[in-house]
């Protein structure tokens, strides 16, 4: 999934119109397909396009890091061993590039999952002289760097209550990724906590920790995901130790 970056620009388009200013904003309009990439063992590179559905040329700057926080994935370390080309290019309304991310050198294939974030920066030129404030676009797609050894699919739900609610955890033991794109969790009694579409990346080996705002709970709780396995169902009977 492509995600929109806050940028400072943005937020002084807020303060803005709090202040009661009629400022007029602008910005890039760009899309990116596919929304997430896999290098599979033994292949060398991937690409993806990146579109301007605007009505003005923009020129965006790409970046490859390693992705080493589940929850945060803008806070990414070096490229690891990534290159992406071309790093620079300038769309024109209604253009298209071709954007190719794969090992800066052929490299064996990871022992286990490696996983990436593809950044793709907006970048004012100064060309742009129409008055108003610029607001600047950050777009992020996963990359995983798949590892030769078979999947292990394995997560570990864990609930606890806390100062101000309680919390739910996901922790992955796993060799890949868990990626889960709705989230249900119903309590004895058939109160609802969670109910809706939320993305939630999970490396291996991490834990997701996801605040709930009501402490009054009654166990077992009911868990269903949907994950790119499919339909998955977790009870929950006692709090985490």
């Amino acid at each position: 999934m492509s995600l929109v970056s806050p940028h400072p620009a943005r937020i002084l388009l807020a303060a803005a119109l709090l202040a009661g200013l009629a400022l007029p904003a602008q910005a890039a309009s760009l899309a990116v397909s596919p929304l997430r990439l896999d290098i599979k063992p033994g292949q060398q590179m991937t690409a993806l396009t990146v579109s301007n559905t605007g009505k003005t040329p923009v020129l965006v700057q790409g970046q490859v890091q390693a992705w080493l926080d589940s929850d945060k994935p803008d806070a990414s370390g070096s490229n690891g061993g990534m290159m992406l080309s071309p790093p620079l290019f300038k769309l024109a309304p209604g253009g298209k590039q071709l954007v190719r991310i794969g090992w800066q050198q052929q490299t064996a294939t990871p022992e286990h999952e490696l996983a990436f974030r593809v950044f793709l920066q907006e970048v004012p030129d100064g060309t742009n002289t129409t008055p108003g404030l610029r607001v600047t676009l950050r777009l992020s797609v996963p990359l995983f760097a798949q590892p030769v050894s078979p999947a292990i699919n394995a997560v570990n739900w864990q609930w606890q209550p806390t100062d101000n609610g309680s919390s739910l955890m996901l922790h992955n033991s796993g060799n890949r990724h868990e990626r889960i794109s709705r989230l249900k969790v119903t309590d004895a009694a058939q109160k609802v906590l969670v109910d809706g579409p939320r993305l939630l990346y999970v490396l291996p080996g991490q834990t997701q920790t996801l605040s709930l705002q009501d402490s009054n709970v009654t166990l077992p709780l009911s868990i269903s995901t949907v994950s790119d396995h499919g339909t998955e169902q977790y009870t929950l009977t006692k709090p985490a130790s």
